[in-house]
């Protein structure tokens, strides 16, 4: 069994599609995603809104150095945003998964290329999520529909192939030919998967124990991030409140939990609540954090973005919050909230010390408008606190 984790945070939003409006025309306002559609997975979920949880105290560790409205025609525009990625000349990649196609934004808001069109051929996408880089001038597309990564020659701007994947691969990275993609597998007990320019996989990383006996766990909870640090993998998941790792090539799992400001993940007492009492479910399984994010920046932290879920009155609403991981000096810099609008989320990207974030603002008037935000993390403002020890996961 192979659980799909494509599945970014629309899944907290109804799957919003964000539709181009004429200009001086107001949008029409989209309709929430009840409790019950979105937890039919877990039968008999009910409906419960989670406390807040009080705010970090890091909140100067952000600073804007930038902002810019895209610039958008009736041609070209962005519609509904899954994914973006900054390019080796500081670009804006951007797939749009409501157009079926991927968007080239220059630092100053220009729209200056578009790749691919909707469709199931060679350069055609049904629905385009992640993007990832082969070297510094090939993009790389993750259609999930067609289970196939598609490669764009950014010199040219001409699709020169695409590589077969299986139907649960998120994320993913390449180093050199091979492409590692995230997959938590219930049949293998594994968390990554390494394909190799000939076809075939190698599986790597495990999961919790209780994960394992529990395997329809990893249909609610499909996210998951990794880097890599050297030798090391290192992953964020739903289903664990810990900063996870092995060697490279091995499943020998370590774990170290963060510390907890606001939301962090579920118990492993929790989960066994939800599989007991599935009407428990919808209030549990709200009251976490979604790992989206985990680079290592310029400064030499791991940097993680986690997307912090409510259900408010029958709709979903997220915020973002990022926590810095020191692993040389074993601290880190929790929950550093980042301003974004919670409907519909803002699409995040980390090059270096800054982190680029792409907003839509459903208002009225002259319709939606896209910005392109920059921030740059400021480690030394940092409130930093000791890690525990890395123990030997479960």
């Amino acid at each position: 069994m192979t659980v799909d984790s494509e599945m970014p945070p629309d899944r907290f939003s109804g799957n919003r599609t964000t539709h181009r409006m004429p200009r001086r025309q107001a949008p029409r306002r989209r309709a929430p995603l009840s409790c019950a559609l979105a937890f039919a997975i877990l039968a008999g979920s009910g409906c419960g809104t989670p406390e807040p949880a009080p705010a970090s105290a890091s909140t100067s560790v952000l600073d804007l150095v930038d902002s810019v409205v895209v610039l958008e025609t009736d041609s070209l525009f962005v519609g509904r945003p899954v994914d973006v990625l900054v390019g080796p000349n500081g670009a804006l990649f951007v797939a749009d998964g409501a157009q079926a196609r991927v968007l080239e934004i220059a630092r100053d808001g220009r729209i200056t290329r578009t790749f691919g069109r909707k469709g199931r051929g060679p350069a055609e996408f049904t629905a385009p999520s992640y993007l990832g880089m082969r070297g510094d001038s090939v993009l790389m597309v993750r259609d999930g529909a067609l289970k196939r990564l598609q490669l764009i020659d950014l010199r040219s701007g001409e699709f020169v192939g695409s590589i077969a994947t299986a139907s649960g691969s998120g994320r993913f990275r390449a180093e050199g030919d091979d492409v590692y993609l995230a997959m938590l597998r219930a049949d293998s007990g594994t968390a990554l998967t390494r394909l190799a320019a000939d076809g075939t996989e190698r599986l790597e990383g495990a999961l919790p124990a209780f994960v394992r006996e529990s395997p329809m766990l990893l249909g609610p909870f499909p996210s998951e991030v990794f880097v890599f640090v050297d030798s090391t993998v290192y992953t964020l998941n739903e289903l664990s409140a810990s900063l996870l790792s092995w060697r490279r090539g091995t499943r020998d799992l370590q774990g170290v939990a963060l510390p907890k400001v606001r939301r962090r993940g579920v118990s492993e007492d929790d989960y066994r609540t939800m599989l007991k009492d599935p009407a428990k479910a919808a209030a549990i399984a709200y009251n976490h954090s979604v790992p989206m994010l985990l680079e290592r920046t310029a400064s030499g932290y791991l940097a993680a973005v986690l997307y912090d879920v409510e259900l408010v009155r029958d709709a979903f609403k997220g915020r973002f919050y990022i926590t810095l991981i020191d692993l040389a000096q074993q601290r880190a810099c929790v929950d550093i909230p980042l301003p974004a609008p919670e409907d519909p989320p803002a699409r995040l990207a980390i090059v270096g010390d800054t982190i680029v974030s792409l907003e839509q603002d459903v208002g009225v008037g002259e319709g939606t408008v896209t910005t392109l935000k920059r921030y740059v993390l400021r480690g030394e403002r940092c409130a930093w606190v000791a890690l525990p020890a890395v123990d030997k996961a479960p």
